[in-house]
């Protein structure tokens, strides 16, 4: 319950970031004046889609990460799981961003991702995202605990450092990489063009 939650409150964060992608200029102050102004309908365009995908998201992914990393190692579990994910919530969370950035009023409008379509422009970026992100905790958290551990720190302090130090150092890595996806599903000319020149355009 509490992802999904979390997911759909925090939809005026994400239409925030999508207004960035296409306007890397813009400055917070008018970005809020902006919102502001467009009111509450807009803070949670598209919000719909990626909270029931959430409710999948959240309640399976952990355990295919687990089932996988039993014959993968936990590099291959992560691998996997992190696929899993996004074949999971990439129609949703993209149509987020397309649905948010149409209402904006800002550059050319472009086609919706149809709920048909699992996989579609901007895909790989979004599985390198949840990829990178989730290593956080998967494969980073535990050799920085082991490392804090020697040194002294108490073992659960230690769990929580290194969970902590996994989660912001991948995360920030992520951050770039999730706002080219975010850049690549908005744009129209990104859309229309074909892989490589996609990836140049990004």
């Amino acid at each position: 319950l509490g992802g999904p939650v979390a997911i759909g409150l925090l939809t005026p964060f994400r239409n925030a970031l999508t207004a960035t992608a296409q306007e890397p200029n813009i400055t917070v102050d008018a970005l809020r004046a902006r919102l502001r102004q467009q009111g509450l309908s807009q803070l949670y365009r598209g919000w719909l889609g990626p909270t029931a995908a959430a409710s999948v998201q959240f309640s399976c992914v952990g355990p295919v990460y687990f089932a996988a990393a039993q014959y993968l190692g936990a590099a291959g579990g992560v691998t996997f799981a992190a696929a899993v994910e996004a074949l999971v919530v990439y129609t949703a969370e993209t149509r987020n961003v397309q649905l948010a950035h149409n209402s904006s009023g800002v550059g050319s409008k472009v086609s919706v991702q149809s709920y048909s379509r699992p996989i579609g422009p901007g895909f790989a970026l979004f599985f390198s995202r949840i990829l990178i992100a989730n290593s956080g905790l998967r494969l980073v958290s535990a050799p920085v605990s082991r490392v804090a551990s020697d040194a002294g720190l108490v073992k659960p302090a230690a769990n929580v450092l290194g969970d902590f130090v996994g989660g912001v150092t991948m995360g920030m890595l992520a951050t770039p990489i999730s706002q080219a996806y975010v850049f690549t599903v908005s744009s129209a000319k990104a859309l229309e063009a074909q892989s490589v020149e996609r990836a140049l355009l990004v």
